[in-house]
């Protein structure tokens, strides 16, 4: 789950207050005897379904039933070490990447085009634009920022900042050494006569930043900037009415611009995105009578990597990986597990199902709201529609506090279903809003029913001890049976249709679902969750 940017890092926060539960010993014992799979290797290129290693099954109306061990052991291995947290930047989680997409050849369970792999640019930093902003302070408690068309920026000195004091003067070349070094010197726009060498004099006199005060720029403008864009300060062109209107500076034939006593100045680039490729990993099953009908089952693969590559990981100890078990493995191997779920129950839905692997949730939802922004033109997608998404996001410590549902305000449809499909013995509380923190978010921008699965946040979130030994086991068999029943209910084209919120604070919201009584639709306490030792 992607950090909430008002809070301090990895609060201590449960659904009210969740006690951590290990996973039972019977399964343990289970899991224990399956050796950890490798990660596959992919170097002969992308995987495409019905290949040797692929399983046979034939058509057929039973349920999907999950296997808790495997989907235990595939928990075990991608919050292991060897995938080193899975940082969306890193080689770590094209391993991971690699894992899932055997897995799916292996079950003839199809891509999305012809890779399961679906590329998205997303941003990673950003660096120093070419356009500069102008902050202008008029020494009586204003500021105004000077920027669009307003300004032309002619240097930006790789991204170099100033904030100083401003003054005028009447030449460059004139300018007096004292008067300017370390100031934000205004100018008048350049002579046709002003030469290279004279812009170099002027730069030894150490000014913080350089603006330029005239008309629009032309050729003589031009003809300079290669050398003002190679000074050690930012530079900028702004017009005469932008100084005198916005920036209080009035422009003497003689003296040059008259800088009003006690301005100060502050000229920054304008910062850019820097974008790098990601991907993330879909599977389907095709729809026998509605393959336009998507019914989308995602979850975000990626995690905060490590103490020397990663996000905010800190170490605990010598411990300097977070392997990210809960967050968010539990909720990859979920939707892996019911995947194999429906291809060897040989269940041929009437809508299409997706099986959705997010890579950057952890940076900012990128790899959902890039697949809700511009989906692959390949089936299902392309004239296809998502009619529900099924979003899980910390599913494995499952405990007293028990599961909580989101989102059943985005579809009056939600409750009856999720009523008719009961609680599993578990406690839930099922809750009206949608958390904005998660990758459903983005698809419910889109107006798009969704709901949240989601056992809370713990001391462990985003941190070292974040490990699969702290996995309820039995708690995830039981969340991943009601998430498959309720997958095999909308693929076989129960209806759902999006409804609009009641309330603002039944729309989009950064709470923890289950916080706010004011929108949760209700709350069970049938049972006690599956019991682990």
């Amino acid at each position: 789950m992607r950090a909430d940017p008002d809070l301090p890092f990895a609060p201590p926060m449960t659904i009210a207050s969740l006690r951590l539960r290990s996973w039972s010993p019977c399964l343990a014992l289970a899991v224990s005897a399956l050796a950890c799979k490798p990660s596959p290797d992919t170097d002969e290129g992308p995987v495409v379904p019905g290949g040797d290693g692929a399983v046979a099954v034939a058509a057929s109306d039973e349920a999907p039933v999950i296997d808790a061990s495997r989907m235990l052991s595939d928990l075990q291995t991608l919050s292991s070490d060897e995938y080193a947290g899975r940082y969306t930047f890193s080689e770590d989680l094209g391993h991971a990447a690699d894992y899932l997409e055997a897995e799916y050849h292996r079950l003839g369970i199809a891509p999305v085009g012809d890779a399961y792999r679906v590329p998205f640019m997303a941003p990673n930093g950003s660096t120093p634009g070419q356009q500069v902003a102008v902050w202008v302070e008029d020494g009586h408690g204003g500021s105004r920022q000077v920027a669009g068309e307003q300004v032309v920026s002619l240097g930006n000195a790789d991204g170099t900042a100033a904030y100083a004091d401003a003054v005028g003067v009447a030449s460059l070349a004139r300018a007096d050494a004292k008067a300017v070094r370390r100031k934000i010197v205004l100018a008048p726009a350049p002579a046709p006569g002003l030469i290279q060498s004279e812009v170099e004099a002027f730069a030894a006199r150490e000014p913080a930043g350089l603006v330029l005060v005239g008309e629009r720029p032309g050729p003589e403008a031009e003809a300079l900037r290669k050398a003002l864009g190679a000074l050690p300060f930012p530079v900028a062109w702004v017009d005469v009415a932008a100084a005198t209107d916005w920036m209080g500076v009035s422009v003497d034939p003689k003296r040059g611009p008259v800088v009003p006593k006690g301005m100060r100045m502050s000229m920054a680039a304008q910062q850019e995105p820097v974008l790098e490729p990601s991907f993330n990993v879909l599977a389907q099953i095709p729809g026998r009578e509605h393959p336009e009908q998507i019914v989308m089952l995602g979850a975000h693969y990626d995690h905060i990597g490590t103490v020397s590559r990663g996000l905010m990981c800190r170490p605990d100890g010598e411990d300097t990986i977070c392997n990210g078990a809960d967050d968010n493995a539990s909720g990859t191997v979920m939707v892996l597990e019911v995947a194999r779920a429906f291809a060897q129950a040989g269940i041929r839905p009437s809508r299409t199902i997706v099986f959705a692997h997010f890579a950057g949730e952890e940076l900012g939802l990128l790899g959902s709201k890039a697949l809700a922004a511009e989906a692959p033109a390949a089936p299902p997608f392309g004239d296809g529609r998502i009619v529900a998404m099924v979003n899980l996001d910390m599913v494995g410590r499952l405990g007293e506090e028990g599961l909580a549902i989101g989102g059943v305000g985005s579809s009056d449809d939600w409750m009856p279903l999720l009523d008719e499909l009961g609680s599993r013995g578990m406690s839930v509380v099922y809750e009206r809003a949608i958390n904005g923190r998660s990758d459903h978010a983005s698809f419910y921008r889109n107006k798009i029913p969704v709901l949240f699965f989601f056992t809370g946040l713990h001391d462990d979130y985003h941190g070292p001890g974040d490990h699969f030994e702290r996995i309820n086991g039995e708690g995830m068999a039981t969340i991943a049976q009601l998430v498959a029943d309720l997958v095999d209910e909308l693929a076989d084209g129960h209806a759902i249709a999006y409804t609009t919120p009641r309330s603002a604070d039944e729309g989009e919201v950064m709470r923890m679902p289950g916080t706010d009584d004011a929108s949760v639709e209700k709350r069970t306490s049938a049972g006690a969750p599956p019991a682990a030792d």
